[in-house]
């Protein structure tokens, strides 16, 4: 249980930076677009307000798949198929950073994020099944 808890402060810290990627991800995206500074200050603060009302759920969520598992396997089933949406998710934001034209995010970094979370995503195929209890 103990366990379960840290893999979800794990997935929980995770899933902040995402929270803070995909505002800089939106800011940069909306650059693009919205020439007026005013408007981009304000779609920005109601962007992370209601990107921060849907992270709270997935915290939740996350939570109550990984501190109800009974067997470890089944514990590390499912916070690699977290770690893999996470990646996936990064590997998007990856790509509008690279479409804006942000210098530091290479194309090496973007296919392996983007790779390695599909990797993660269907790893359930590969870990053996619990047996199940009477």
């Amino acid at each position: 249980m103990i366990l379960g808890y840290v893999l979800w402060l794990v997935a929980s810290a995770g899933g902040f930076y995402l929270l803070i990627r995909v505002r800089v991800a939106l800011l940069l995206g909306l650059a693009l677009i919205v020439r007026d500074r005013d408007l981009l200050v304000v779609i920005d603060k109601f962007s992370f307000l209601l990107i921060g009302v849907g992270f709270v759920p997935c915290i939740v969520a996350i939570e109550s798949s990984l501190v109800g598992m009974i067997t470890g396997t089944e514990l590390a089933r499912r916070f690699v198929t977290i770690l893999g949406i996470e990646l996936l998710v990064f590997g998007v934001i990856s790509v509008i950073f690279q479409l804006a034209g942000a210098p530091r995010f290479g194309v090496v970094v973007l296919a392996a994020e983007l790779v390695s979370g599909l990797a993660l995503v269907n790893s359930k195929r590969w870990w053996p099944r619990a047996p199940r209890q009477a």
